[in-house]
């Protein structure tokens, strides 16, 4: 048992040595992870501004940016490299995760469940449709929906970060918006967060509603 047990770590070993010459974005975004924890313990403000990036969108980045003494402006452009990084490591880190034997089961299994998104980008959205419903879910929910449906449909990688792109912009610049009206109404960070917050949240009840509906007269189509 101990002999089989080390033969199958090192396989193991082995198996993650190559899916990280395979996929060196693997090896930057682990780097990029290291060191964010690292300074996140730290408590530099780099890392925590990252963090609340990657939790809260631009809303929370853009008030912790103001408070350290960052534009708005620069906090939204330093955003935009953030996801823009995060959304095109995503895409390549699941490409390569394809080609992973033990992977490979879990991701078909993934893809068959939403086989009728797949068939909706194919068939009836069209490559601008395509192009727009990305550019439509990044401004709305996040880089990471985008990046989801994406993979699901299996796009192209540049084509995907275009649309990825364009609303991370249209996304940026509603926060900017929201952040200078708000900030007329009042300065204090608390209650600009508590704001955006309730806006997250109002939007995501919204969507929610929205996809109840449609999952019901879908339903009521086929009993019909």
């Amino acid at each position: 048992m101990g002999r089989l047990d080390r033969s199958r770590d090192r396989n193991e070993i082995l198996g993650l040595r190559d899916f990280l010459w395979k996929c060196p974005i693997l090896t930057v975004t682990l780097i990029f992870l290291t060191v964010l924890a690292v300074g996140g313990a730290l408590r530099m403000s780099f890392a925590i501004f990252t963090v609340l990036a990657i939790i809260g969108g631009f809303a929370l980045p853009i008030i912790y940016g103001v408070r350290v003494g960052i534009d708005p402006h620069e906090s939204v452009i330093l955003c935009l490299g953030i996801f823009t990084f995060l959304s095109y490591a995503s895409l390549c880190i699941l490409r390569h995760m394809e080609n992973h034997v033990r992977a490979r089961v879990h991701i078909r299994r993934l893809k068959n469940r939403f086989r009728p998104a797949y068939r909706f980008f194919t068939v009836h959205a069209g490559r601008l449709g395509t192009f727009w419903i990305l550019a439509l879910a990044t401004f709305v929910a996040g880089w990471w929906l985008a990046v989801i449906l994406a993979f699901i449909a299996e796009l192209e990688i540049p084509y995907t970060m275009g649309g990825i792109f364009v609303g991370l912009v249209g996304g940026g610049l509603l926060a900017l918006g929201l952040y200078f009206g708000a900030e007329s109404i009042t300065d204090k960070p608390f209650i600009l967060a508590a704001i955006f917050i309730g806006i997250g949240l109002a939007t995501g009840v919204i969507l929610q509603i929205c996809y109840s509906r449609m999952k019901k007269r879908r339903g009521t189509g086929k009993n019909a």
